[in-house]
């Protein structure tokens, strides 16, 4: 299934028009979130993604928008026997870089890095990335 659903989902996600503010806001904040629980709850409907990824267009935050697509995209990228699209994983990186070179420290945003290497198989980096998220978020 994710390769044939990056296939038709990677050109149409070129396409839209996505926020222009780089301010993390409250509208940013929120939309990421109905996006994220959106593509949480798929269960084998591609209308998910569709939704989460109109969702996310319609926020004003560009590193969130740019963020939640990344979530997507590596969701899409899953396949049946449980692994997943290289493709899917390199293109979600690339878009999380976009949200990152905007907003590199907001642990909303960092934690899909751990998901990509933990999919990928890259355990190390996962670990590294997560240790990372813990020590810079302590008080």
């Amino acid at each position: 299934m994710g390769s044939e659903l990056l296939e038709k989902m990677l050109p149409a996600i070129e396409r839209i028009p996505w926020p222009n503010n780089p301010a993390i806001s409250e509208l940013g904040l929120r939309s990421y979130e109905i996006a994220l629980d959106e593509v949480d709850g798929f269960r084998g409907d591609p209308a998910v993604y569709r939704s989460a990824l109109m969702t996310l267009q319609k926020s004003d935050c560009q590193p969130l928008a740019f963020a939640g697509v990344a979530y997507v995209v590596l969701h899409a990228a899953a396949e049946k026997d449980g692994s997943y699209v290289e493709e899917g994983l390199e293109e979600c990186m690339a878009w999380l870089e976009k949200a990152q070179a905007i907003a590199p420290d907001l642990v909303e945003i960092n934690f899909i890095e751990a998901l990509v290497y933990v999919y990928g198989r890259e355990h190390e980096n996962a670990r590294l990335v997560l240790d990372y998220l813990q020590e810079n978020s302590e008080p």
